[in-house]
This record gives structure tokens, C-alpha cells and sequence, in this order.
């Protein structure tokens, strides 16, 4: 985890500090593109953890996030 995340939402402080650690690093893996889009929301899909991630970016600082395990067995 390199700094803090620029948090502006009570939900990312509800999470397990496992989840946040994973959003901050998907959140620091999307910092060019957060410069250049300040605003969007986006779905990310960690398949070695089978989290799903969405989050939501407003004037660069992360608004909201969730997360939920995925439980899929493949065939």
C-alpha cells in the first residue's frame, strides 16, 4: 500500500482491512487513468482473490466502494 487513499465515503470504512488493502490497490493501479478521467465508475474483477470490486471516482477521490466474493466453481 503505497499512501492513503483520497476517501470521501463512510461505506470504504466499513470494510475489512483485507478489502481495503485490495481496493487500494486497484484504486493505485487505475492512477493514470484516474488523472486523465477524474469521474467514473468502474467494475474490477480479482480472480486470484474471486472478488468483484466497483468503484466509484469523483473528482479523483474515491466515493464509493464495494466488494463482494465471487463463488464460482469452474467445470
Amino acid at each position: 500500500m503505497k499512501d492513503k487513499i483520497p476517501i470521501e465515503s463512510e461505506t470504504i470504512k466499513r470494510l475489512s482491512k483485507e478489502d481495503v488493502e485490495l481496493i487500494t490497490d486497484v484504486y493505485y493501479s487505475l492512477s493514470d487513468f484516474i488523472a486523465l478521467t477524474p469521474n467514473f465508475y468502474i467494475t474490477v474483477f480479482k480472480n486470484k482473490e474471486n472478488r468483484k470490486i466497483v468503484l466509484k471516482i469523483c473528482g479523483c477521490l474515491l466515493k464509493q466502494a464495494l466488494i463482494e466474493k465471487i463463488d464460482i466453481t469452474e467445470n
